[in-house]
């Protein structure tokens, strides 16, 4: 009886309206709102999101001609929700991206990223995230050496945990993304965040 009465309400939200998506992601937004600083671990405030959204989206060549008609991908390192993700699929529409990528460490949240891609109608076989610490290069995707499977990404977005902690080692000291640059310090790793941005 519970469930009926369930569908007979959804029935009458109208289909051009993403409502459970939307209503997720609303709900998402709340609990950031008050969890304070550390909320911005994994959720990136809409603004935010819709200024860095826009930016990847416009044509790099020309962006006075406007946004990108296609991505083949999208790649976020640090993706934790996945909202930044979506609003990105938003901007391009439903069939504007080939795939979405993102990677995040904390297992709830990485949970959640993927929950809220099925709530907004992103099909299993649209999007990967991995479950992985982006820092500690977790991913085999990612250290691919052999130029010719290396991934590419036609755009990268990401809003990483800023003053988040991480513990650098030697070994780390000879990773591409940090060897011209150098380790950041245990208490800065925004730094390193920024140098793994750049070898994508």
């Amino acid at each position: 009886m519970v469930i009926q009465k369930i569908a007979e309400g959804l029935a009458d939200f109208s289909t051009s309206v993403d409502a459970l998506g939307d209503a997720y992601e609303y709900l998402i937004g709340q609990f950031a709102a008050g969890s304070g600083k550390k909320a911005g671990e994994f959720y990136t405030p809409q603004q935010i999101s819709d200024i860095l959204s826009a930016i990847v989206t416009l044509d790099s060549q020309e962006p006075k001609t406007g946004a990108k008609q296609r991505l083949d991908s999208v790649m976020d390192f640090a993706c934790g929700s996945g909202s930044l993700l979506l609003n990105v699929r938003k901007r391009m529409g439903p069939h504007g991206i080939g795939k979405i990528y993102g990677q995040e460490k904390n297992i709830t949240t990485y949970n959640l990223a993927r929950m809220n891609m099925l709530l907004h109608g992103v099909k299993d076989t649209e999007f990967e995230i991995f479950h992985g610490d982006t820092l500690a290069n977790d991913w085999d995707m990612l250290r691919e050496l052999n130029p010719a499977k290396k991934p590419a990404f036609d755009a990268i977005v990401a809003n990483p945990p800023f003053s988040y902690r991480w513990e650098p080692n030697e070994a780390m000291a000879d990773d591409v993304r940090f060897k011209s640059h150098g380790l950041a310090p245990k208490s800065a790793a925004d730094f390193a965040f920024c140098c793994t941005a750049f070898t994508f």
